[in-house]
């Protein structure tokens, strides 16, 4: 359990999960937030357009925190678990007290796709 110590530097394991980076999600992540978009993509970053780092942190924060609901926690565990931000959307795997980002998109303009 653990507890008490202080909140610095290294580790949110403090308050939630470790929180890493494939390295193909952390290229597919560089290219989505070059200044020009890849090839045949329109640029649909507002945030983090030019800023890799920024929306890696941001990735991070908010992966740290477990946003998973109880149910799928308990019930859905090995599921992969989707995240968007900024309208990249980043495919999770939580395995215990670490969260693995394996991949990285832009998500889709909303046309159907029912």
């Amino acid at each position: 359990e653990g507890g008490g110590g202080g909140r610095g530097g290294g580790g949110s394991a403090a308050w939630g999960c470790r929180v890493a980076f494939s390295e193909l999600a952390r290229q597919e992540l560089r290219a989505l937030c070059a200044a020009e978009p890849p090839r045949g993509q329109p640029q649909t970053l507002r945030f983090f357009r030019c800023q890799p780092e920024q929306a890696e942190a941001a990735f991070v924060q908010a992966l740290a925190a477990d946003p998973r609901s109880i149910y799928r926690k308990e019930k859905c565990a090995d599921a992969p678990y989707y995240l968007n931000l900024d309208g990249i959307d980043a495919v999770c795997r939580f395995t215990g007290k670490v969260v693995t980002v394996e991949r990285v998109r832009l998500r889709d303009g909303g046309e159907d796709e029912d």
